[in-house]
Formats: structure tokens, C-alpha cells, sequence
């Protein structure tokens, strides 16, 4: 992610300026958008009962028309270091909270939330509602995939703890995963400047999520978990357009 970031910041410095090929502010454009986004987040339904508020990066390519419709991929991970349900690996805990080593040293334990998303979004600018034809406000959906577990991470990495090695985390892990929506509003500022064009967005989640393991060492079996998970974020990313201009020019940054 941190190459990535380099790369697209690299590049739009090495490119020429948009202003001078075509000034923004003109008319409406077609126009590749790859962004690059942070956000913090609430979960809300059954997911605020295993973790609390997290921090998700993100990742999207676009294309937006004249008309101001935005059509893309979007991919997200997130994380935190607060996570609830703790009850799962009870069985090899010490009643203070530790794991017995191999050498009878007692190991302290991270207990830290992984999650990844993925969707199709498709988004529509509301004119009149920005400085130049290509920002404003904008309303959109997006539909596709969410999943998270619970991370065990020894605090001492070089513990010798077998029964929580990476093979036998997943019978405790809770990994969860299914369809998601994500409704979004925000706006979006595309000027003729390289690095200020952005966006901010208000985006709730909704995702019908099952268990997807076949076997949690706790229950001694399948682990059967039909889940409403979800939440609420406020998101903030970084845009890299990349105009198209009629069939006579080329395109342009």
C-alpha cells in the first residue's frame, strides 16, 4: 500500500498540469479516477458486539462520465486493537488472561480485528452543487463482499504457544463473511491543480454474514453463525483523474 501511494504521488508530479491542455472548470469531462482513501468507523448491528470503532484504508478505480455518473471497483481493509468477544479461546487461557508456553513461561495476548471488503459501486453527481461541472455532491450504492475475524497475535512473536500456532488460530477465529450494500453520500472536488482534488463521504454498511468455518475448537463442531454486521464511517481519500478529451487530443492529467 505504501508503494502504491509513492507511485501515484510520483506520477503526478512528473505529468504535466491539467491547466495547461484544458481548463476543468470548462465543462463537464470523462475521466478515470483512481483514489486512495482512510476512514474511521462505528460498527453497529451484531458486528459492535465483537469489535469497537475501527480504521479502514482504502482503495478504488473509476470512470465518470460527462453525464457525472461514477462507475467503479472499490477494495477496503480494515483493522483495530478493540475487540469484545474474547470468550472463544477461554479453554487455554489462565483464569489471569495468559497463555503457558512450551517453556512454562506465561504469554500475554493481542486480540485485534481484521476485516476485508470489496464491491462494484455506482455513483451519480447532483449538478449545480460544486464550483466547476466536475464536483459537487454525489449519492451512490455499492454492493459486493465483507468478511472479519478476531487476530490472536502473541505480544512476544517468538513465543512458543502450539496451541495457538497459525494453523490453529482459525479454529477460534470467527471468520465471518457474506454479501454486503454500502450506501454513500458525500462530495467530491476535481480541480485543475495535480494533488488537490479529493472527496469525503459518509458510507453505512450492511452485510448478511455467515460463519466460514467448518470447525471452532470451542463449540467441538461446526460453528453455526447467521449475523446482521455493519457500520457507519466517515471516509476521506486522496483522487488521481485522469481526463479523457475527444478523439483528436490524448489523455491528460
Amino acid at each position: 500500500m505504501h508503494r502504491f501511494i509513492f507511485c501515484l504521488l510520483s506520477l503526478s508530479v512528473l505529468v504535466k498540469p491539467a491547466s495547461a491542455q484544458f481548463n476543468v472548470r470548462d465543462s463537464a469531462r470523462q475521466a478515470f479516477l483512481v483514489d486512495v482513501s482512510a476512514a474511521l468507523a462505528l460498527p453497529v448491528y451484531d458486528l459492535k458486539e465483537r469489535f469497537g470503532p475501527f480504521a479502514s484504508l482504502g482503495l478504488g478505480v473509476h470512470y465518470m462520465t460527462k453525464k457525472g455518473w461514477v462507475a467503479g471497483l472499490n477494495a477496503g481493509f480494515q483493522f483495530n486493537e478493540r475487540v469484545f468477544e474474547k470468550d472463544a479461546i477461554a479453554a487455554i487461557r489462565t483464569t489471569d488472561g495468559f497463555l503457558i508456553g512450551g517453556d512454562g513461561t506465561l504469554y500475554d495476548l493481542l486480540y485485534q480485528m481484521r476485516s476485508l471488503q470489496c464491491d462494484v459501486s455506482l455513483s451519480r453527481r447532483v449538478p449545480h452543487t460544486g464550483n466547476n461541472r466536475n464536483s459537487g455532491l454525489f449519492a451512490g450504492l455499492g454492493v459486493g463482499y465483507f468478511d472479519h475475524r478476531i487476530r490472536y497475535e502473541p505480544e512476544d512473536r517468538n513465543a512458543p504457544l502450539p496451541q495457538l500456532s497459525r494453523d490453529m488460530r482459525k479454529g477460534y477465529d470467527r471468520l465471518s463473511g457474506g454479501f454486503m450494500v454500502r450506501p454513500m453520500i458525500g462530495y467530491r472536488f476535481l480541480g485543475n491543480k495535480r494533488l488537490v482534488n479529493f472527496f469525503v463521504q459518509i458510507e453505512h454498511a450492511i452485510a448478511a454474514t455467515n460463519s466460514l468455518r467448518t470447525f471452532q475448537f470451542d463449540q467441538m463442531g461446526t460453528f453455526i453463525d447467521k449475523r446482521t454486521d455493519g457500520y457507519w464511517s466517515f471516509r476521506f481519500g486522496w483522487v488521481l483523474p485522469i481526463y479523457r478529451k475527444p478523439a483528436t487530443e490524448y489523455f491528460a492529467f
